[in-house]
């Protein structure tokens, strides 16, 4: 087991029933789907862009 912290997230990816954790310094896989990490998540601090992938608020850029 790993603890995460939700401030180092930067995004979620999704591969069928695995997770990958895209972290400030290294990438943590797990196999769990992402609806169940969505329900775990802050809904105020992550969002779900796709279906297999969920962003950090505070680390997503505006691009114009």
């Amino acid at each position: 087991m790993v603890k995460i912290d939700f401030s180092d997230i930067n995004y979620i990816e999704s591969f069928s029933d695995y997770i990958k954790f895209h972290l400030n310094s290294r990438i943590i896989v797990t196999r769990e789907t992402i609806t169940s990490i969505e329900a775990k998540l802050p809904k105020a601090d992550f969002l779900r862009i796709h279906r297999s992938y969920i962003i950090s608020i505070s680390n997503a850029r505006n691009i114009c």
